[in-house]
């Protein structure tokens, strides 16, 4: 284990006596000498006394101070090893993407916003798909503003039935970094929305 291996190191040793002053600032001061020694200079003296090696190993109660160092040290480190993955989707997060003009299919439905993603159920199949949106559209908790470039925009609400037009996509064509969220926690298949309409 990484950790443990650090832990053991002249490196780890060398960083304790400085987190033992830190962590104990009334037993005096702590300089060092030109070798790395950490030195414990008591209040009201000018003189260091035995390098601070020496007196853990005298064990005159550092050996505590130590040991909550070094277990201070490990949860730092591992603390630090976390990855952080991919973030949850939050709030009125909204896939978008470049407007597509493209359109070969047009779904009759409406948006339902479940889990944290916004989706949209087809009419005719019950199938659920992600709406990839044009850059510059936004979702408020209880409508999305459908941004078409030179077109006024419209807004759509959750729950209402409309006609979505536009393209199925595949996940691997949508491979941004920014998309991760929506394929892990939607598992949905991705829809490029082009336009949209009142369903009656």
């Amino acid at each position: 284990m990484i950790g443990a291996q650090f832990l053991k190191s002249k490196r780890w040793q060398m960083l304790v006596p400085r987190l033992v002053a830190l962590l104990d600032p009334p037993r005096g001061q702590l300089s060092f000498n030109n070798r790395g020694d950490g030195l414990v200079i008591q209040p009201g003296s000018k003189t260091p006394s035995k390098p601070a090696r020496e007196e853990r190993r005298a064990g005159r109660g550092v050996d505590r101070r130590m040991r909550i160092a070094q277990s201070l040290g490990l949860v730092l480190l591992l603390a630090g090893c976390a990855s952080p993955g991919v973030h949850p989707l939050r709030p009125h997060d909204l896939a978008v993407a470049p407007y597509q003009e493209t359109i070969t299919s047009a779904l009759t439905g409406s948006l339902m916003y479940e889990g944290g993603c916004l989706l949209f159920r087809d009419e005719a199949t019950t199938a659920h798909l992600l709406p990839v949106w044009p850059l510059g559209s936004t979702f408020n908790g209880t409508s999305v503003i459908f941004h078409e470039p030179g077109k006024p925009e419209q807004r759509v609400l959750v729950g209402e039935e409309f006609v979505m037009s536009g393209q199925p996509i595949a996940w691997s064509a949508l491979a941004a970094p920014t998309y991760l969220p929506f394929h892990n926690q939607c598992n949905v298949e991705p829809f490029f929305v082009s336009g949209v309409r009142p369903a009656n």
